[in-house]
């Protein structure tokens, strides 16, 4: 029964408003100057928010490859490489839902460089190279293909975001980490196994 109190256990500044039938927004904590500026902020003590869910902390990028413009904001990201430890108490299916999620957005390559630079993706994703792949792939499947066919594809951008020399083994372990479904890890395997081997024609051989 009290507004402020409820916003003030949100995660993000941008997730704490709340607004009445008529219209009237209710922003106790600036949230809409956020979304302006492209800043995702945690609401209070980055730590302490944190601290009641470690899921918030790949929540955190999440936001920003959807919504936030660099420089991303400091005190969340100490608050994350200092928590990215604890992303081993998570389940398989909420890990995957917000890496699915984050690989989703329309150029999630800076997000996930990012999660890299602060020590956070060994934690839930160690398979992981570049996202020099990723980069390109997002760029094809939401700019440059415009086909009603082609679609942005979580599984596809999954093995992109892994290091080129994942094989099958590798994306077993992510399958199996992730929980993801059967057709999922079968798609996945696919895409990561050795490409066939083209065969000389004549000479005998």
């Amino acid at each position: 029964d009290d507004w402020l109190a409820d916003a003030a256990r949100r995660d993000f500044t941008i997730n704490a408003m709340s607004c009445t039938p008529d219209g009237d927004v209710y922003d106790y904590f600036r949230g809409l100057d956020d979304l302006g500026y492209g800043r995702v902020r945690f609401v209070g003590d980055a730590a302490d928010r944190i601290a009641e869910d470690v899921l918030r902390l790949l929540r955190f990028f999440r936001f920003y490859a959807h919504y936030g413009r660099e420089p991303p904001d400091a005190a969340a990201l100490a608050a994350c490489r200092a928590a990215a430890a604890g992303l081993c108490t998570l389940s398989g299916e909420r890990v995957r839902v917000e890496i699915f999620r984050t690989l989703m957005a329309n150029d999630p390559a800076d997000a996930f460089a990012l999660m890299r630079d602060e020590q956070v993706l060994e934690h839930v994703l160690p398979e992981a190279g570049g996202v020099e792949r990723l980069r390109m792939l997002s760029w094809l499947d939401n700019k440059a293909l415009r086909l009603q066919s082609i679609a942005p594809d979580p599984v596809r951008r999954l093995a992109a975001l892994l290091a080129p020399s994942s094989g099958e083994a590798e994306a077993e372990a992510v399958g199996q980490r992730l929980r993801l479904s059967n057709a999922q890890a079968d798609r996945l395997r696919r895409m990561l196994a050795p490409a066939y081997p083209l065969r000389a024609h004549g000479n005998g051989a």
